[in-house]
């Protein structure tokens, strides 16, 4: 599910940047036409249009497939179209309660592996009651060490999603004054759409860091409920 709603977000923002690109390209163009750009600028523009439709190709036949083994996963028939819905923003408050040391004792008290290692039927002999022992203790350690993983990524992908956002507050700001020097006519159409393209830009990352995030601390949780393997 966050899978295809990271893809279905990164798919709207290279549509919305695919059109800005082809609309930079076409500007590019009727300026060359009055001797105000080069075709060095017009190749350059058409090449990073070309890029991102490629892009946006590329990525909409992988929302399509997700689509499609998410409708069969969830019962869905072939004719059917189901509307997926978003995956809510993350909430960084949980984030704040979590305890390193208590989860991962909950991961191995409650991890399936080491539960069917404690009731594996096996003969009393002291080789294979030593090997027991040394199985339960691998998982704890690994299951320990993935934890520990899991928790470092969760700081460091926090600190991503408030900087995505940081950086999303100031391009608003910046796409509104461009807005308005736009209709005031103090920019060009260039010079609009470029603030437009890093505008839509940092949109797209905050959403690819907040799914990022809670997709990681949904696998951080699953553990803590015994469902982790490797």
């Amino acid at each position: 599910m966050i899978g295809y709603n990271m893809a279905a977000a990164q798919q709207k923002t290279l549509q919305t940047m695919k059109d800005m690109y082809e609309k930079l390209y076409s500007a590019t163009v009727s300026m060359q036409s009055l001797g105000m750009a080069t075709d060095a600028d017009v190749k350059a523009a058409e090449k990073n249009y070309l890029a991102a439709e490629s892009s946006f190709t590329s990525l909409d036949n992988t929302v399509v497939s997700l689509g499609a083994t998410l409708k069969l996963l969830t019962g869905w028939t072939g004719e059917s179209t189901p509307q997926i819905q978003k995956v809510p923003s993350v909430d960084l408050s949980k984030i704040e309660k979590l305890n390193l040391q208590e989860d991962t004792a909950a991961a191995i008290r409650n991890n399936y592996m080491l539960i069917e290692e404690r009731h594996r039927k096996t003969d009393r002999s002291t080789t294979r009651v030593k090997s027991k022992f040394r199985n339960e203790d691998q998982i704890k350690q690994n299951l320990s060490i993935k934890m520990e993983q899991m928790y470092q990524e969760i700081m460091e992908k926090k600190k991503n999603y408030e900087a995505s956002i940081t950086a999303y507050d100031q391009a608003v700001i910046i796409k509104n004054a461009a807005e308005i020097q736009m209709h005031n006519g103090s920019i060009s159409q260039i010079q609009y759409l470029g603030q437009m393209l890093s505008y839509y830009q940092a949109e797209g990352d905050k959403t690819n860091a907040d799914l990022s995030l809670r997709q990681t601390m949904e696998l951080y949780y699953w553990a803590m409920e015994g469902l982790l393997d490797f």
